[in-house]
């Protein structure tokens, strides 16, 4: 079954004039696939904002003790993979936006 959002993305080029893309209901994006979309965000010349939730990839995470810790969205673990992922992830878009020359694409990531 192809995804809603994978649909969305074959069909990124027919929406040249697009401010503002709201993707963070979505629970089928994975970490991978936020960061492979970047490079597509800049295809659209007229995009300012991108919002996105945490990628269903932190569901499960390893934790310190050895283990695997399911569902601990509010652990501060959890939270410290959540807003590293999103400094970097802000990061990279910011840097890609300066090396194509066009206006920075401002990153909103819902936690």
């Amino acid at each position: 079954m192809i995804s809603t959002f994978s649909l969305f993305l074959s069909n990124w080029e027919i929406s040249p004039f697009c401010r503002y893309v709201d993707v963070s209901g979505s629970d089928e994006i994975g970490a991978t696939v936020v960061i492979d979309t970047l490079e597509k965000l800049l295809a659209v010349p007229r995009l300012r904002v991108f919002r996105i939730s945490a990628p269903k990839d932190f569901a499960v995470l390893p934790s310190s003790a050895g283990g695997v810790v399911v569902g601990a969205e509010n652990s501060a673990e959890f939270r410290d993979v959540q807003n590293s992922f999103a400094w970097r992830l802000t990061d990279l878009l910011a840097r890609l936006c300066h090396a194509h020359g066009r206006t920075v694409i401002r990153l909103v990531f819902k936690l």
